[in-house]
């Protein structure tokens, strides 16, 4: 459960989530979680790409790079917009430097998906909430009441 330390306000949590949270145990820290996702499109003519611009995909993604040059061809003819999917920040800009360098243009759209994660320090246990809300709530609790927080860039 959560962490009381010296620092720590004495609480009852809420019947909601007691199972999750008590306030008894001092090993639980929230680690802040900085985290970029980036989506990545490719952006064509009306009519799709062109073959050059088809030759700096397969060079440029990973995905496409794997593909025979036929198989590549019938899945970028005929498309303005092709989504290639959310990528850790790090990989996103590899692969947008990249398009860009062979000739392709790319929109990367940036989502913050930062958050708090509960860790054990003892047991380097954390607890995984999948309910949004629900750990919203268990976390938003925790700092009131003084939880230490920890952060990791990721």
């Amino acid at each position: 459960m959560w962490p009381l330390s010296s620092s720590v306000r004495p609480m009852k949590a809420t019947e909601h989530y007691r199972y999750l949270w008590d306030g008894t145990e001092p090993e639980w820290v929230l680690l802040r979680v900085n985290r970029q996702v980036v989506n990545l499109t490719l952006v064509f003519g009306p009519s799709g790409p062109s073959p050059n611009e088809i030759t700096g995909v397969r060079r440029a993604v990973p995905a496409y790079a794997a593909l025979s040059s036929s198989e590549a061809l019938a899945r970028l003819r005929g498309n303005a917009l092709v989504h290639l999917g959310d990528f850790d920040s790090r990989e996103a800009r590899r692969i947008a430097d990249a398009c860009r360098k062979n000739g392709c243009e790319i929109r990367e759209l940036v989502r913050d998906e930062s958050g708090y994660l509960p860790l054990n320090e003892r047991t380097n246990a954390c607890l995984l909430i999948e309910d949004n809300a629900l750990s919203k709530e268990v976390c938003e609790e925790a700092l009131k009441h003084g939880v230490r927080v920890r952060h990791v860039e990721v």
